[in-house]
């Protein structure tokens, strides 16, 4: 449909088929003292529901929003950088006037093109733009329907879904199934939370998700699940008995993702009892590894035991302990003890780090005696990995599903629970309360910003590792210890976002540009000005001398010491097949056997 022309506006049209309406409905002259005046155009929306909405927006403005479509919605750019109105230099009143009446046609004609695109139109980058207060699509995803999965588990398919801001304020993962209609699962109750967490990767979400129907899009990023996951994991104890060596020789050399790649191997021996036994295939795992670390993940009791053998894999270079706890309310002083063990009993080694992993379930516990402990403790405990978990009646229960030809069968499905949620809003807030306000949730930001610590962690010869956990799965805060300060959370420091937005552009091209002297102090130079520039009112802080890592490898020693005294605190919800994202499985913060599971299912047989 054309635009309407006449005078200055081009009036409201739409296509046919679309069930929203939009136009070009006048012009206004802004004046602004001291910098001149400008021409800002009225755009009128009206919604599927009837909602009229009116907004002025200058054409730079306009122009501004047109190249964010163009990157998120890269399949349409070609088409919408043809309607989109060329910049032209002004030189007269009436030459004004003539190049506004010509926008106003253009304008019109690419706006009733952009509003053609239900993409575009469900998007949250629209209704952001637009001022929309109506519920819309934040990215379109593929995922599992829980019904159908747990109806037929060795069968998962992949479904049409979307994650979806609510005008309530929260946010949903919804599954288009054609045989049940499964309840939305509840991702975050605080809009603007998950907005600030999944920001930042929107733009290669859209990429890939916005053209994954059909699958084959989608497919060719299922190989890249291993590679881009921080942690792969190998059980060395299963069914009641150890992995024969000959298989765990096998199963360690195939966990490699690729052979230029740094890597983390994590090892685990859940409910294994013969910890001598235990240890001798830890060590012949260390030996076939080429793994740059190596996390052995045990119970506290077990990891107490295997600590205290005389030939114990703890003692060797490059592998490193990791506890997994599961916590419940009324549990919390019997895990204090519990964990204050396992620290104790390693404080007897020397460079010794520990990972723990606490789950904990709804109602949340106070954690505020163990949150305590752990940061009391920065020399050893360094990375936190707060896990929310789904007890399973929240998750299954008997349901009657209806078949095609009228037959019914009672199977487990989803529960409509009140708390259908994988939430970690309310769980980060938990964290405040513990900490009695020392640890908020400002404190915390996108685990999508640590895509740019990879590429410093090899700027600094630290290692090639991937840490590019998926951005909707929880939320990263890093606690700095050095002389200047005591447990304090990054952000408080720096602005976190707007350092990676400044910089992120080189650290890219540094790693794509296969990391030359040259390209490393273009990096440098600009992280130290972006670093000077975003650090917090009132903070004084000195900025380390990364570019003498590059001409003087001897001096990484403080650099060292400063990110060994760091405390990474990583709060997420533990996958589960009935909340599961294909953002989930292309980037996994850990390779485990349901995240190889459901990555075959995308990969071609």
């Amino acid at each position: 449909a054309a635009a309407a022309a006449g005078g200055a506006g081009g009036g409201k049209t739409a296509p046919k088929s679309a069930a929203w309406s939009v136009g070009v409905v006048g012009t206004r002259e802004v004046k602004e003292p001291g910098t001149g005046n400008h021409m800002e155009y009225t755009i009128e929306i009206t919604t599927a529901a009837g909602r009229t909405t009116q907004v002025n927006r200058r054409y730079s403005s306009l122009l501004d929003f047109h190249k964010q479509l163009c990157r998120t919605f890269r399949h349409l750019a070609v088409e919408l950088d043809a309607l989109f109105p060329k910049k032209k230099s002004i030189l007269s009143l009436s030459s004004t006037a003539a190049v506004v009446a010509e926008r106003v046609q253009q304008l019109d004609a690419y706006l009733i093109t952009v509003f053609r695109h239900h993409y575009i139109v469900e998007s949250y980058l629209l209704h952001s733009y637009f001022h929309l207060e109506s519920k819309c699509t934040l990215y379109h995803t593929l995922a599992l329907c829980p019904m159908c999965t747990v109806a037929s588990p060795a069968n998962l398919q992949w479904l049409p879904g979307s994650m979806q801001l609510a005008a309530s304020g929260s946010v949903y993962l919804v599954v288009d199934c054609e045989k049940h209609s499964s309840p939305p699962i509840q991702f975050c109750v605080n809009r603007n939370f998950f907005l600030r967490m999944a920001k930042p990767a929107l733009p290669g979400i859209h990429s890939r998700a916005v053209l994954c129907r059909p699958l084959g899009s989608t497919k060719a990023h299922a190989k890249e699940s291993k590679r881009n996951s921080t942690i792969i994991y190998l059980s060395l104890y299963d069914n009641g008995e150890f992995i024969g060596d000959e298989a765990l020789i096998a199963a360690v050399r195939a966990s490699a993702p690729q052979r230029d790649q740094s890597y983390v191997l994590g090892l685990q021996g859940k409910l294994a009892i013969d910890m001598a036994e235990l240890n001798r295939k830890l060590l012949l795992a260390r030996k076939v590894s080429e793994a740059a670390r190596i996390l052995v993940e045990l119970s506290h009791d077990r990891l107490v035991a295997l600590s205290r053998l005389d030939n114990t894999v703890l003692l060797y270079h490059g592998v490193f302990p990791s506890v997994a706890y599961y916590i419940r309310r009324g549990e919390e002083l019997l895990c204090h003890r519990e964990l204050v063990m396992v620290v104790s009993e390693l404080a007897y080694f020397s460079d010794m780090h520990l990972t723990v992993n606490l789950h904990v379930e709804r109602p949340f516990c106070d954690l505020s005696l163990v949150l305590s402990m752990f940061r009391r403790h920065k020399a050893i405990v360094r990375l936190v990995n707060i896990i929310l978990d789904r007890p399973q009646e929240e998750v299954v229960k008997a349901a009657t599903i209806k078949h095609q030809d009228g037959s019914s069968v009672a199977i487990p499905g989803l529960v409509s629970h009140p708390r259908n949620s994988v939430d970690v809003f309310g769980l980060v807030k938990e964290l405040s309360a513990a900490t009695e306000g020392d640890i908020t949730p400002d404190d915390f930001f996108s685990p999508a910003h640590l895509r740019v610590l990879e590429v410093f962690l090899r700027l600094m010869r630290f290692g090639q590792f991937p840490v590019r956990p998926s951005a909707i799965c929880g939320a990263v805060t890093i606690l700095i210890n050095s002389e200047q300060f005591d447990s304090v959370p990054l952000p408080r420091i720096l602005d976190v976002d707007a350092f990676v937005d400044s910089i992120s552009k080189a650290a890219m091209e540094y790693e794509q540009g296969g990391f030359t002297t040259s390209l490393g102090l273009s990096l440098f130079t600009k992280a130290k000005k972006a670093f000077k520039q975003h650090l917090k009112p009132g903070v004084e802080a000195k900025i380390p001398n990364l570019w003498s890592l590059i001409t003087d490898p001897s001096v990484t020693r403080p650099i060292a010491e400063l990110l060994n005294h760091c405390q990474v605190f990583f709060v997420r919800y533990s996958l589960d097949l009935a909340a599961v994202d294909v953002e989930s499985v292309l980037q996994p913060f850990e390779y485990t056997g349901l995240v190889s599971q459901l990555a075959a299912t995308l990969s071609p047989a």
